[in-house]
């Protein structure tokens, strides 16, 4: 109670004071205290009529932090499609004018082509956490601000369909689509879509003095095979058909091979894929690469993209 007061008081000097210039709203400055956090001193106001940041902001909020005697009103960059703000990151998603931002959008769908509502579309740090997230509209579009910079990847799903935490039937489950080693260099447009066969772990290289070509790694896991109860989710090979894009052109599919990973006690599956270069190259310095994959005996469908920085050869 003690510290209730005593922010009180505080403002009741504090509050008429605004600087030269401010503009005001009826000359006052209406504030209503919700609570205090007494214990490290954070006071949360509702405020109706705010006027007082760099001098010319008439700002309407509904929830602001009073900090160090300052009003801090982050009611911009809110948007309607769930955008949410990762203040960990240090910026503000939904500010388009930050130089070091670029936008994201696009659409997610189900291979049908229906759109998927409130989908997750999040950027992954390197580390595997978040660092920007929202969700799509009922229409299956969705926009994000992104900074700058190069990410673990891209991932889109429900998370309400995703089998770890979902409590649809078994064939109404769905696993995640990726795009691995995202490049947040401009504004992009990814539509995405996705089914019941995820493509995991997706990578590229060129192997020095062999065909020319990209040596392709991933790791298919087929949802309907873990509910047959298999261990091993990677379809066979007569099973799998794949198709590759480089830069939104087709490349002959080479090779397939099944392989097996090290892990230790146990056995896990992926496959080597090889492609031919492709007939065009882009200006950017790095290639996308978009596979998609058909598990053929159960109809387990998905796709990835990869963004794969070009080493001279």
């Amino acid at each position: 109670m003690k510290y209730l007061i005593k922010f009180i008081l505080i403002n009741l000097l504090i509050i008429n004071v605004l600087p030269a210039g401010a503009d005001t709203i009826n000359d006052n400055l209406y504030t209503t205290v919700r609570w205090a956090d007494a214990n490290n001193f954070n006071f949360y106001t509702a405020i109706n009529n705010v006027a007082a940041i760099n001098h010319k902001h008439n700002t309407a909020a509904n929830g602001a932090a009073v900090i160090n005697d300052y009003l801090n009103i982050s009611a911009s960059g809110i948007a309607a499609n769930k955008v949410k703000l990762n203040t960990a990151a240090g910026f503000n998603e939904g500010n388009p004018d930050d130089p070091e931002n670029i936008m994201i959008s696009g659409k997610v769908t189900y291979f049908n082509g229906d759109p998927v509502d409130s989908a997750l579309v999040e950027v992954k740090n390197k580390d595997f956490s978040p660092a920007f997230s929202t969700h799509t509209d009922k229409n299956g579009n969705y926009s994000l601000q992104v900074k700058k910079g190069k990410y673990l990847g891209l991932l889109a799903i429900r998370m309400d369909e995703y089998p770890r935490s979902s409590s649809l039937p078994a064939e109404e489950q769905k696993l995640e689509f990726w795009a691995w080693n995202f490049i947040a260099d401009n504004d992009t447009l990814i539509n995405m879509q996705y089914h019941r066969l995820e493509i995991y772990g997706l990578n590229a290289f060129r192997i020095y003095g062999s065909y020319p070509g990209y040596t392709i790694y991933c790791r298919p896991m087929s949802l309907g095979r873990l509910h047959e109860g298999k261990s091993d989710l990677a379809p066979e090979p007569e099973e799998l058909d794949i198709t590759v894009e480089i830069n939104g052109t087709a490349v002959k599919l080479n090779m397939k091979q099944k392989v097996r990973e090290f892990v230790p006690g146990d056995e896990l599956y992926g496959y080597l894929l090889h492609v031919d270069l492709p007939d065009e190259k882009t200006v950017k310095a790095y290639d996308i690469f978009r596979i998609k994959m058909k598990n053929m005996s159960n109809g387990d469908t998905g796709e990835a993209l990869l963004y794969k920085e070009r080493f001279v050869y």
